[in-house]
């Protein structure tokens, strides 16, 4: 009797934890969409910067605001790329030994 009530138990378990494991892809997929998202407009706006720059030419005062603007589209680069490795339950990484050539 007592195997018979840990049964529905563990199918609970297992059932609660597919829809966590959906609900974790979920919010991957929508940080992803939103950091691509901030990403591009993070290029948009200093390919813009650039653009001002070369038409007033005052490209040397904005050269560093859009340095910043690319360093900052980099930073959100770099946030995405766990949660993908995250998301493809596997980490990539430069220096694994399976992609060092001998």
């Amino acid at each position: 009797m007592a195997e018979d009530t840990k049964l529905p138990g563990e199918a609970i378990d297992r059932y609660v934890g597919d829809y966590l494991g959906k609900a974790e892809v979920a919010v991957y997929h929508v940080v992803g969409v939103l950091l691509t998202i901030t990403a591009a407009a993070g290029i948009a706006s200093a390919a813009h910067m650039l653009w001002k720059g070369f038409v007033h030419w005052t490209i040397a005062t904005e050269t560093l605001r859009v340095l910043d603007q690319l360093l900052l589209v980099l930073m959100l680069v770099e946030i995405f790329t766990p949660f993908a490795s995250l998301s493809a339950r596997t980490f990539f990484s430069p220096w694994s030994p399976s992609s060092s050539s001998d």
